[in-house]
C-alpha cells in the first residue's frame, strides 16, 4: 500500500507502508513461480487529494504461465475501508481484487479462491490518504 502524505512531501507511490520498501521485481517472481505478469503500472489518481497528495498505488494483472488454474489466499487490506486522509485531505482509492472478466473476488476471509483456467487476476491496490485541505486552483 502506498504511503500517506508526509508532513512536508507527498506520499511515495507504489511502496509498502510504513516501511516504504519497494516491491519485489517481476523478473524475480516469474523465475521462481509459474506466474506471468501481464501488467504492472501506476494506478494514476489513486492517492487522496490534499495540500500534499497520498501516494498512488499500482494495478497488477497476473496469469498462470502454463494456462492452468491457480489458487489465491487473499489477505489484502484497504479493500472495504480505504486509507483515510488527514487534516482535511481526501482518502485514497479503495483496493479491488477481481478477475479480468470483471468478477470481484474477496479481499480477505474467504479462504482459497480459484482463478480459473485462462483467466487473469487483477489487483487494484489501494492509494494513500492525502494530507491537508487542497489549495484552490
Amino acid at each position: 500500500m502506498p504511503a500517506a502524505a508526509f508532513a512536508s512531501i507527498p506520499g511515495l507511490s507504489a511502496t509498502a507502508y510504513p516501511s516504504d520498501v519497494r516491491n519485489t521485481s517481476v523478473e524475480v517472481t516469474e523465475s521462481i513461480a509459474p506466474l506471468l505478469y501481464r501488467r504492472k503500472e501506476y494506478r494514476k489518481g489513486s492517492g487522496g487529494a490534499g495540500r500534499l497528495r497520498g501516494g498512488d498505488s499500482q494495478v497488477v494483472e497476473i496469469e498462470h504461465s502454463e494456462g492452468a488454474p491457480f489458487a489465491l489466499l487473499a489477505l489484502f487490506d484497504r479493500i472495504d475501508h480505504p486509507a483515510r486522509g488527514r487534516d482535511g485531505g481526501s482518502p485514497g482509492a479503495a483496493g479491488r481484487v477481481a478477475l479480468a472478466n470483471g468478477r470481484a473476488l474477496k479481499g480477505k476471509g474467504k479462504g482459497k479462491q480459484i482463478v480459473p483456467v485462462g483467466e487473469r487476476l487483477v489487483l487494484e491496490l489501494p492509494g494513500g490518504g492525502g494530507l491537508g485541505d487542497a489549495e484552490p486552483e
